[in-house]
């Protein structure tokens, strides 16, 4: 079995051990180390019978051991990519976790640091580029590519050849549509309906994916 470590202590962090627990269940594969996370609070404790080992940073201890990131905040777009930015070794060390119930096409690209949760489906030729944490009951289409340090939540739908910018964060039952571009470090709001391409660092929200400039414009023109 090859030795991993999550990164991240968190609610999220429970999800991806229980994934990691299923796939050993079908094939030893992961001997679960213990977890890293920079809230010295959580140092020596335990999450479902595995230590808090130290900080991130610590991860240099263990140059042998694959490791995978639990954040998946959308209060921070960057902190998924600070997180493995500190851990000093190439994307290689990362481990690809792949649930037993997503459903993966044999063209499809993932690359290492990546996870993709039960129930996701990732169609013809799609690419899910390194560091990237695809949750659960979430399609992404044909030919369509997730950039790095992304977090797509649940029940999110992208229609085919959909490109998306690194370290944007696409919030739970999401619509993108076919052919769309969004750019690095977008937030999308949970429950948008986006139709038109995303410049870089904007933000959409529900319910029909406007930015907040608009929604202030909008709304001063129905007070008038």
């Amino acid at each position: 079995m090859k030795d991993i470590i999550i990164l991240g202590a968190g609610g999220a962090a429970l999800n991806i051990l229980e994934y990691i627990e299923d796939i050993n269940e079908l094939s030893l594969t992961w001997n679960i180390l213990g977890l890293l996370d920079d809230n010295i609070n959580l140092h020596n404790s335990e999450i479902m019978g595995y230590k808090v080992l130290g900080s991130i940073e610590d991860s240099i201890k263990w140059p042998n051991a694959f490791y995978i990131s639990s954040i998946g905040s959308a209060q921070d777009l960057e902190l998924r990519k600070l997180v493995r930015d500190k851990v000093p070794f190439s994307n290689d060390s990362f481990a690809t976790i792949i649930h037993p119930k997503a459903h993966v096409s044999k063209t499809a690209i993932i690359e290492p640091g990546c996870i993709i949760c039960p129930f996701t489906s990732l169609q013809s030729h799609t690419h899910i580029k390194h560091d990237s944490y695809i949750t659960s009951f979430t399609l992404v289409g044909h030919e369509s590519v997730i950039g790095e340090h992304c977090v797509v939540a649940g029940r999110t739908m992208i229609a085919g050849s959909a490109i998306i910018g690194d370290c944007t964060y696409i919030g739970c039952g999401s619509t993108l549509k076919h052919e769309i571009f969004i750019g690095d470090h977008c937030m999308i709001g949970m429950g948008a309906v986006l139709w038109k391409n995303a410049e870089p660092f904007s933000k959409y929200y529900a319910p029909h994916a406007r930015t907040k400039e608009e929604r202030i414009i909008e709304k001063n023109i129905f007070k008038n």
